[in-house]
């Protein structure tokens, strides 16, 4: 985010004012979220997330300016912490449900996780070097920035499933 502040708003202090901003926003809107939320509303939070950074998306194919990118870090920002509100509880419960109670197991389960997070983590990373390498800054921005958003939103489908598991294990 730092890097799409500095090449296109041109100054770092703008991304740290939207970022300060929002930090003190999305911490009383998730504790908000988190006292009311029950389980069964884990989903929908995950597609309310989503659904802000698919419009910034959008809007920034049909307009690249200062003012959407502005609008995308916002949404990706608010994104990225209700993703991870909702999706810690469902990894523990996952977790437990996959090891058996026995500790080992979930161990391994942890494990395999965070080498498949960080496998796609290098994965879009190599991604986001090729498309600024062959295209334009605002083009290869443009694609990175759909394709991720195209690509959480694919994360609904598992998520919906991991939320199944565990409404027919409790």
């Amino acid at each position: 985010m730092e890097i799409m502040a500095l090449l296109f708003l041109g100054d770092e202090g703008v991304m740290g004012t939207i970022k300060s901003v929002l930090a003190v926003v999305v911490g009383v809107v998730i504790y908000v979220i988190g006292r009311k939320m029950r389980s069964k509303d884990r989903f929908r939070m995950l597609m309310l997330g989503t659904l802000p950074l698919l419009i910034a998306a959008l809007l920034l194919m049909i307009q690249f300016s200062q003012l959407t990118l502005i609008f995308y870090i916002i949404a990706l920002i608010l994104s990225c912490n209700i993703f991870w509100f909702v999706y810690i509880p469902i990894f523990s419960k996952t977790t437990e449900i996959q090891g058996d109670g026995r500790m080992e197991d979930n161990y391994a389960y942890v494990l395999d996780h965070e080498l498949f997070i960080n496998l796609g983590r290098i994965s879009f990373m190599l991604f986001i070097l090729l498309a600024f390498h062959y295209l334009d800054d605002a083009t290869g921005l443009t694609v990175v920035v759909s394709v991720g958003a195209i690509l959480q939103a694919f994360g609904l489908i598992a998520a919906r499933k991991l939320i199944g598991l565990q409404s027919l294990e409790t």
